[in-house]
């Protein structure tokens, strides 16, 4: 089975021995010979939340490991002498702080069992441990008490004995560095330390030396990134081939959207222009990787709130260039716009200001997105030897290298934003009775672009406003910043009113404040059109809930899908 992405992981090796008696061979030292048995490693922890899991979040329970000796004694697992294990500092999983138990089950070659005591390690992403370097010293049981005797008569004075064999000077200084049972990471592997940000490496075009070079250079160093393509180029002049496309995201890395034909997207005039430029290039990706693309890249960095509109339905993340480095905390990563620093050859600069950028990301806890091209130079393009530069560094600090679905979570607070689920626990409905109700078809055609069949369906005979608000309660995080609320929505209207995305504030303490937040009312029938708000939450609202509305109006709205596009994080300086 394939290993669950993001999880760091290291390595483990030890070869156990016993020392005999000297047996009928040619020398007359005592023997070494390899025992024979069983090594087990168990979690600190029984459970682990990794909520950045592709496709979908995972709670992890690492079970006992046990791995037998060869017949040199060495650990050995699948052939190999080094064990893999889940890393214990990878930031990606919770609890943090974990620690790995090692317990032996040993015997000699005639089966006599040998004594070992557990004790417990730390195993740093991405590095190779040997299991003796940083085992325990024994010490005396407790309240153990050596004595010393009366001393005895003098002996004889012996003969004088041979010459003795020249000294060996011991190095106390390696003696082992043992922390509550564990030897500390920074001991294990010197400067390879843990850093408390990541970077986020975005590639533009699907050009070839990214598959040739870039890809090889990443996971040589254990990382992963995002490859932002444009399937109408894939084989072309210069580019990845869809072959090629398709197995960098079978070797882990994100394949982003970034236009068919890579059109900048505030020229086109229309929507149906726009979505084109989306929708194709979704169709060709699927059709390749067998998922849709969840992150979207802008052609040429340029992006507007019409644009920005229509990607609220369709992607999880999107991104847009800045001017200088930009990084977001780690525990404010909800932002749905993101930007990234230019890194390209074009300037002196840009280089080693990106290098000094990681001297932070090592010891705060953000996120640094960069993006580039190709690797020959030219404009807009880094060399191939500052990518090496730049990720050697990001080794040295222990800065991971991630793929934007891994370092910007999915942001949409809403647990059913499509309507999807059987039953109604996730709504709040107003005015249901009677003729006025709620269901969920299943059987709809999806809009375009879309894949769900189901859908939240008002019925209103004309007597009722129906209102369904959606059960999560959205946190405001950025006081005073617009709230895009955007909705796909069909209407098949008789007469009376019509519907609207709709919003309902609250307090801290979840009392609605004042009345609801209308969006503009559509009084006419329509098929799967896309409804947009946009506004700002009161001084006094701290959290809000958000849905439709439908006033007195014979007939029937379907809601298909709803997403909160918060407003773009500025850069931190």
């Amino acid at each position: 089975m394939a290993d669950l992405a993001p999880l760091g992981y290291g390595r483990v090796k030890a070869r156990y021995v016993a020392g005999v008696a000297d047996s009928s061979d040619a020398g007359d030292v005592p023997d070494v010979v390899p025992l024979t048995g069983t090594v087990t490693f168990n979690m600190s922890a029984s459970a682990l939340r990794v909520v950045t899991a592709a496709p979908d979040p995972a709670t992890v329970h690492p079970r006992p490991i046990t791995v037998a000796l060869d017949d040199e004694g060495y650990l050995t697992q699948n052939g190999s002498r080094l064990v893999s294990l889940l890393a214990t500092d990878d930031p990606a999983t919770n609890p943090t702080g974990l620690q790995w138990t090692v317990s032996f089950n040993l015997r000699t070659i005639d089966g006599d069992s040998v004594p070992a005591q557990a004790w417990s390690f730390e195993l740093p992403r991405g590095a190779v441990v040997d299991l003796t370097e940083v085992a325990p010293l024994t010490a005396p049981a407790p309240n153990t008490i050596i004595l010393k005797g009366t001393k005895g008569d003098t002996g004889d004075k012996g003969d004088k004995g041979d010459q003795g064999l020249p000294g060996v000077v011991v190095d106390t200084t390696l003696a082992p560095v043992i922390s509550s049972g564990a030897k500390t990471a920074s001991a294990l592997r010197a400067s390879m330390v843990s850093a408390r940000g990541a970077v986020v490496l975005i590639f533009d075009d699907n050009w070839a030396d990214h598959y040739t070079d870039v890809a090889p250079l990443l996971e040589a160093r254990g990382f992963r990134a995002t490859f932002a393509v444009n399937p109408s180029t894939f084989g072309g002049g210069g580019r990845m081939t869809a072959a090629q496309v398709l197995d960098l995201y079978n070797r882990g890395h994100e394949i982003a959207n970034h236009g068919q034909t890579h059109q900048d997207m505030t020229a086109l005039a229309t929507d149906a222009l726009r979505a084109g430029e989306f929708d194709d290039a979704q169709a060709a990706i699927v059709a390749l990787t067998g998922a849709p693309a969840t992150t979207w890249v802008y052609p040429y960095n340029l992006t507007n709130a019409a644009t920005d509109r229509l990607a609220y339905l369709r992607y999880d993340r999107v991104f847009a260039g800045t001017g200088s480095p930009y990084v977001e905390w780690l525990d404010d990563r909800g932002a749905f716009l993101h930007g990234r620093y230019s890194w390209s050859n074009d300037s002196a600069s840009l280089q080693p200001r990106g290098l000094a950028f990681l001297d932070r990301v090592a010891r705060e806890p953000i996120v640094f997105t960069i993006f580039t091209h190709k690797t020959n130079g030219e404009t807009g393009s880094i060399l191939l030897s500052q990518l090496i530069e730049f990720l050697d560094k990001c080794v040295a600090l222990g800065i991971p290298v991630v793929p934007a679905s891994k370092g910007f979570p999915t942001f949409n607070p809403l647990s059913d934003p499509g309507y999807t689920a059987t039953d109604a626990r996730f709504l709040s409905i107003t005015g249901n009775s009677g003729a006025n109700t709620y269901s969920k078809p299943a059987n709809l055609t999806p809009p375009s672009g879309m894949t769900a069949k189901r859908a939240l369906r008002l019925t209103n005979d004309g007597t009722a406003t129906l209102r369904a608000l959606h059960g999560d309660f959205i946190t405001v995080r950025s006081p005073g910043a617009p709230q895009v609320i955007s909705a796909l929505m069909q209407q098949n209207r008789t007469s009376g009113g019509g519907s609207a995305v709709c919003a309902l504030e609250y307090d801290s303490y979840g009392t609605a404040l004042g009345s609801l937040v209308v969006g503009t009312t559509l009084s006419t029938s329509f098929s799967w059109t896309q409804q947009t708000m946009s506004y700002t939450p009161s001084a006094a609202c701290t959290q809000y809930r958000i849905g439709v509305i439908q006033t007195t109006m014979v007939g029937t709205t379907d809601v298909w899908r709803m997403h909160i596009g918060d407003a773009r994080r500025p850069a931190l300086a």
